[in-house]
C-alpha cells in the first residue's frame, strides 16, 4: 500500500489528479519485542513511532481539504484522527475497506468457537461486543467503538463513501451503512502477488501433505487446523511459524518451522497436495489464498458465506465444512481422488484475477473521481 500511495501522489503531480491517499504501515509489535526481551529494539521502535506520528500529523495538517481523500486502514491512521479528518473535509472522504473494522471492534470479525464469521454488530448495535468484552489491538476499545458509531453517522450525512475489495464485503457494508450508502468495488493491490516467473520447486516431493498458509490466529483458522491435525493423524502438516507456547498437545504429525514466503514458505506451498487457508472471519481478498491457488495442487477453505472465497468458482477450491470430523472426511475423499484433479482451474483463476487486479491505481482514481 505504501507503493500505491506513492504512485497516486505521483499521478497527482503529473496527471492533474487531486486524489490523496492516506495510509500508514504497521510498525513492529512492541509488546512482542518486550516479551522476547529485545529491549533495545523495542525502545528504538517506540522512538520511531513517536517521530513518525509527529511527522504524519504535521504533513496531514497542511493537506488542502478541498481535495478528494482516500483513507486506508483507520486503525493505524488513528480512529479519532480519521473521524476528525472526515468531519473537517469539504468533500466526502473515501474509505478503502481493508478488513471489518467498519463494524467490528476486533477488525477480524470472529469469536472463538463460533462456526463462522460474527456479524452481530452489523447495523451499529454494539451490545454484543460489550457483553463479550471484545477488544482491539489498535488503541483503546472505547476509541474503536466511537469510530464505528461515528462512521455510521457520518455515512448518513454523506461525509464518507466506501470502496470494498470484493462483492461479499460490499454487501456487508451495505447491510451496515444502509442501501443509500455509496459502496463501490475496487479490488486490491496485487502487484506483489505476481508469480509469472518459473515456480520454485518443492523442497521435497510430498514432504508435507497439508500446509497451513496463515498466521497463528483463531480468526485465520489456526485452532481449527490443530483440531484437524489431531483427527488426520496419518497426514503430515506444516505450520510456517514457531509452535506457540499455549499449544501443549503432542502433535507428532505436525512440523512447526518459522519461515516467510521468501525463505521457504513458497517452496513448501508449490506443488503441495493441499494448502489450508481456512479464515473464519469475513475475509476479503487474501494474498495467501491467491498465491496458494496458483502454486498448490489444491487449496482448501472453510465454507464461509461472508468471505471472498465464496465468490471463487467451486472447481478452484475445496470448500470444507466447519465440523472438523466431516472436514477430515472431505479431505480424505479429495486425497483418494487427487490424481483426477487438475490444478489448471486454479491457474486459470489466478491469471484472470491478476489481470483485473494489477491496475488498482487507475481504478481507484476512476472510482473516486467526482
Amino acid at each position: 500500500m505504501t507503493q500505491l500511495a506513492s504512485e497516486i501522489n505521483q499521478k497527482n503531480k503529473t496527471g492533474g489528479h487531486s486524489t490523496r491517499l492516506l495510509y500508514r504501515g504497521q510498525g513492529r509489535p512492541v509488546r512482542k519485542l518486550f516479551s522476547q526481551k529485545q529491549l533495545v529494539l523495542a525502545l528504538k521502535t517506540i522512538m520511531t513511532a513517536f517521530w513518525s506520528e509527529a511527522r504524519f500529523r504535521t504533513v496531514t495538517a497542511k493537506l488542502p481539504r478541498k481535495d478528494t481523500s482516500l483513507l486506508i486502514h483507520p486503525q493505524t491512521l488513528g480512529y479519532e484522527w480519521s473521524i476528525e479528518f472526515i468531519k473537517n473535509s469539504k468533500k466526502p472522504v473515501w474509505l478503502y475497506l481493508m478488513d471489518s473494522s467498519f463494524f467490528c471492534i476486533r477488525s477480524y470479525n470472529y469469536m472463538a468457537h463460533m462456526e463462522s464469521a460474527c456479524t452481530k454488530c452489523i447495523g451499529g448495535d454494539l451490545t454484543h461486543a460489550l457483553n463479550n468484552r471484545c477488544s482491539t489491538d489498535f488503541g483503546s476499545t472505547e476509541g474503536a467503538m466511537e469510530f464505528i458509531s461515528s462512521l455510521k453517522e457520518l455515512s448518513t450525512r454523506v461525509k464518507v463513501r466506501f470502496i470494498a475489495q470484493n462483492k461479499q464485503q460490499a454487501e456487508l457494508a451495505k447491510k451496515h451503512f444502509g442501501e443509500k450508502a455509496t459502496v463501490k468495488i475496487g479490488g486490491i493491490w496485487a502487484a506483489d502477488w505476481c508469480l509469472e516467473e518459473a515456480p520454485a520447486p518443492a523442497v521435497t516431493p510430498h514432504k508435507y501433505d497439508i500446509v497451513f498458509h496463515a498466521p497463528p490466529l483463531d480468526a485465520k483458522g489456526f485452532s481449527w487446523a490443530l483440531e484437524l491435525a489431531e483427527v488426520l493423524t496419518e497426514r503430515r502438516f506444516l505450520f510456517p511459524f514457531e509452535k506457540p507456547e499455549w499449544v501443549t498437545n503432542a502433535l507428532p504429525n505436525c512440523t512447526f518451522k518459522d519461515f516467510r514466503w521468501e525463505s521457504g514458505l513458497r517452496e513448501a506451498v508449490t506443488g503441495c497436495p493441499l494448502v489450508l487457508v481456512p479464515s473464519l472471519w469475513s475475509a476479503p481478498i487474501e494474498g495467501a489464498l491467491i498465491k496458494s491457488i496458483r502454486l498448490a495442487q489444491k487449496t482448501a477453505v472453510i465454507r464461509n458465506e461472508t468471505a471472498y472465497s465464496r465468490e471463487i468458482p467451486e472447481d478452484v477450491l475445496l470448500q470444507l465444512t466447519f465440523d472438523v470430523k466431516r472436514a477430515a472426511e472431505e479431505i480424505e475423499v479429495y486425497f483418494a481422488n487427487r490424481q483426477k484433479a487438475s490444478p489448471q482451474a486454479g491457474k486459470n483463476f489466478y491469471d484472470d484475477f491478476m489481470q483485473s487486479n494489477t491496475r488498482l491505481l487507475e481504478r481507484l482514481l476512476r472510482l473516486t473521481f467526482d
